[in-house]
């Protein structure tokens, strides 16, 4: 179900194949872990929505460019809240768990999901510099500083 949030969610900010692609992957991680199952699909949708934008956005980021406004670039408040009946803020939480989750990816035994996500018909989107745990912390850890 979620998956359909998302296909939405990625047709209203114009994400590129890849980055969509990238939001399936993280829907995909939520199977792996049951603390996320509470979570409404709507939400769990838009948060891998930001997250996969804002990852292949962040390394674009220059010094003179303030996190904020990636944020507001990405996640414009009241054009997404009409559009998902969220905001940026709303979705702080939820972003940092996906988060963790692709971070865990590494040492995780349940593999099944990356190797999915590692074929090239999908971009090779597992074995994407973006998802490696050093980048996802380092960019996690500038998104949680605003």
């Amino acid at each position: 179900l979620s998956i359909n949030f998302l296909r939405r969610y990625s047709k209203i900010v114009q994400a590129t194949d890849i980055e969509h692609t990238l939001g399936k992957y993280l829907l995909d991680l939520t199977f792996t872990d049951h603390s996320l199952s509470h979570l409404p699909p709507s939400y769990i949708a838009a948060c891998a929505s930001f997250l996969s934008r804002y990852l292949f956005s962040y390394r674009r980021l220059s010094s003179s460019t303030s996190v904020s406004l990636l944020i507001e670039h990405l996640w414009p408040t009241k054009f997404m809240l009409f559009h998902t009946g969220y905001t940026f803020e709303q979705l702080r939480q939820g972003i940092e768990q996906l988060a963790q989750l692709l971070i865990a990816q590494d040492t995780s035994k349940l593999r099944s999901v990356q190797k999915k996500f590692s074929q090239s018909q999908l971009f090779s989107v597992a074995q994407h510099s973006c998802c490696k745990s050093a980048y996802v912390q380092l960019a996690l850890a500038n998104l949680t500083k605003c």
